[in-house]
């Protein structure tokens, strides 16, 4: 079983409560959230953090102070754990994060206007031309059901925007989702849904187990602080 825990930001949360977390943070993160423009990017970093230290705690019952190493691609993991994998993504009002004894990548994405020159430039050619061919009313939704498929690939393997997104493509058949690469032959196994009707997930895994949603409020977050730490 992968755990998913997911947060939504249009919480309400009031300014003593957003310090409170801050505060936790090691000061590196804190300076790091505070160099932001805007209050919503900001709290979607914080949220993030506070995320997977909550989720590493709920499942693995490590201390909620944790640092993170990063390998030469910039994916985070524990350097005490290696058997324990994590991933983390935010988009729109949404805070998602994958905790796996295995490998495992998780991309949430608002689903709203984009530029298809993107497609044109990152997708497989296929990919490009499916988009094309598909019913213009449902094209957004597959361009992003394609995007997060990809950013969860390239994140479950830990080498990020290394790998060229067209060297590998996804041909998607209701609930079916094909994986096809010359490149890469390691199996994954990959699970899509709406978290909502604006936001869409994508998960990434190496072996194929069913998926939990836990949805996690500020309240959790901090009682999961408070307890022992």
């Amino acid at each position: 079983m992968i755990n998913i825990y997911s947060f939504n930001i249009s919480e309400d949360l009031n300014k003593d409560t957003y310090n409170e977390l801050l505060s936790f943070l090691p000061q590196e993160k804190q300076q790091k959230i505070n160099k932001f423009r805007f209050y919503k990017d900001a709290l979607r970093s914080l949220v993030a953090e506070h995320l997977v230290r909550y989720s590493l705690k709920k499942q693995y019952h490590l201390n909620y102070q944790k640092s993170f190493a990063k390998n030469e691609y910039g994916k985070p993991y524990l350097t005490e754990y290696p058997h324990i994998h994590f991933n983390v993504s935010h988009a729109g009002n949404w805070v998602v994060s994958a905790i796996s004894n295995n490998s495992v990548g998780i991309d949430v994405e608002e689903i709203k206007p984009v530029d298809f020159e993107i497609a044109k430039r990152f997708f497989a050619k296929e990919e490009y031309l499916t988009l094309l061919n598909t019913k213009e009313s449902e094209q957004l939704e597959y361009f992003f059901k394609i995007w997060t498929l990809k950013e969860s690939y390239i994140k479950a393997i830990g080498k990020g925007l290394a790998i060229s997104l067209d060297s590998f493509s996804f041909t998607l058949n209701k609930d079916i989702i094909e994986f096809k690469s010359q490149q890469f032959k390691t199996k994954h196994y990959f699970k899509q849904f709406l978290i909502d009707k604006k936001h869409i997930v994508a998960l990434c895994a190496v072996q194929n187990n069913n998926y939990q949603l836990n949805n996690i409020n500020s309240n959790k977050l901090k009682l999961s602080i408070n307890v022992n730490n």
